[in-house]
């Protein structure tokens, strides 16, 4: 619905956001409990996910605006700016992607097509075909690509390659020989693999603590693992 509330003064609902105009100037970003930014020289607000917002004012800047404030200030550096990790934004510029630092000025300059949020100091970029892996300097951390990212934690990644998972470390390294069908990330940060319809554990540190072996594993708790096997289940310590 849109209220109007005197003759100079209008609030709208465009696209998931809360807006206000005065004397048909945009002027406020409202949410449900009051004013989220009041700023003079805004020209448009696009919705970039779940209290997140590019927020674009004159003279060509954008920012990116959080439920408490600025994530990134307005800056003419970029077009576009994402949510992302460990103060580093992945952000657009003339086509190319690269990260934005909080203060609005690169901190990893443009150069891919597409890019990942940094975990753990690593994040996935493309160009064209594959992902690489970089540092949050901008290197290369390895020259091989990969068809899948997941996130990184505790220094291991899990990458993926012609449907083959493996867990890497930051320098690129990979930590199993063998392909797996999957690999996944357990609560507490234990990788539990999957090979041709059975199951095994490797430790945070990617090592094997129970092999591919189990219909089913189940890590409730910390050094509590139920475990099936041939129609038969148990309690398997780390």
């Amino acid at each position: 619905a849109n209220i109007r509330y005197n003759s100079f003064h209008k609030i709208t609902f465009e696209n998931g956001i809360l807006l206000e105009y005065i004397y048909g100037k945009l002027r406020r970003v409202m949410e449900e409990d009051g004013i989220l930014l009041d700023s003079v020289g805004m020209e448009s607000v696009e919705f970039m996910g779940k209290n997140l917002y590019n927020v674009r004012f004159r003279g060509n800047k954008v920012g990116l605006l959080g439920k408490k404030g600025w994530l990134v200030k307005p800056t003419t550096e970029a077009d576009r700016i994402s949510n992302g990790g460990e103060k580093l934004y992945p952000a657009q510029s003339k086509g190319l992607m690269g990260y934005l630092n909080p203060s609005g000025t690169w901190a990893i300059a443009p150069a891919w097509n597409e890019v990942q949020e940094f975990s753990d100091q690593i994040a996935a970029v493309k160009t064209t075909g594959d992902w690489n892996l970089i540092n949050s300097s901008g290197q290369l951390i390895s020259t091989n690509t990969w068809d899948t990212v997941k996130s990184f934690s505790n220094g291991i990644g899990i990458v993926g390659n012609g449907g083959n998972y493996f867990l890497i470390d930051k320098s690129g390294n990979i930590l199993n020989e063998e392909g797996f069908d999957n690999i996944s990330r357990t609560v507490d940060g234990y990788f539990l693999v999957e090979k041709s319809g059975k199951k095994g554990l490797f430790s945070l540190q990617g090592k094997e603590i129970i092999p591919v072996q189990f219909q089913a594993l189940i890590r409730e708790k910390k050094d509590l693992i139920i475990a099936e096997k041939d129609g038969k289940t148990g309690v398997i310590t780390d």
